[in-house]
């Protein structure tokens, strides 16, 4: 039987090797928000290092569990995530903000626009 596939924001067994140069290396795979697996590495002098080093790493990574996104969020809560994100990542005109905004009002059954 199959082993069960990463859960997503989990990560897998860590595994530490040691280099000829006496380096090591820490790796684990990380199933990602994605759901894309993959694998994240760190060094150090030591194994200890090297673990604490990969522990940072990971900590570091963003991550979307503090968005409020999970299986009881309605679609019109992912629309209007998927809008203020939009709007500051692309830097939009407001009227062009308002014009998705329309449009997604009109697509998604329901959906209310915040008051203002």
């Amino acid at each position: 039987m199959p082993r069960p596939p990463l859960v997503v924001g989990r990560h897998g067994d860590t595994a530490t090797r040691q280099h000829a140069a006496g380096r090591w290396t820490a790796s684990v795979y990380v199933r990602d928000q994605d759901g894309a697996r993959r694998r994240v590495r760190a060094t150090g002098r030591t194994k200890t290092a090297a673990r604490t080093a990969l522990e940072d790493k990971l900590d570091a990574r963003p991550s979307h569990v503090g968005d409020g996104i999970g299986p009881e969020v309605t679609v019109a809560r992912l629309a209007e995530i998927w809008l203020e994100d939009h709007a500051v990542a692309a830097g939009l005109a407001p009227q062009t903000l308002d014009r998705y905004r329309t449009l997604v009002e009109r697509l998604v059954a329901g959906w209310r626009r915040p008051a203002s």
